[in-house]
């Protein structure tokens, strides 16, 4: 779809829809993780209190332990795993 509207020439660009979806991933995440009162910054994971002095992470939460794929690509574990 998104190429034949670059054929019909109503866009200039080709969109590519898995960045563009990744992006606002990445946008909503930071929202969620600086905005204290957002809506869905209460059901992120706890945040670690232990630090052994390894590397960043990105973030200060624990990552969860996902068994099954569909739990790990859940939106909040997605971009806990992804943006580290």
């Amino acid at each position: 779809m998104l190429n034949k509207a670059k054929k019909w020439g109503l866009v200039s660009v080709i969109y590519n829809l898995r960045e563009i979806l990744e992006s606002q991933d990445y946008r909503l995440f930071n929202q969620i993780v600086t905005d204290p009162q957002h809506c869905l910054n209460s059901i992120l994971a706890s945040v670690r209190t232990c630090v052994f002095g390894t590397r960043d992470r990105g973030h200060p939460y624990e990552l969860p332990c996902c068994k099954y794929n569909a739990h790990k690509q859940s939106f909040l574990n997605r971009c806990l795993f992804r943006y580290m």
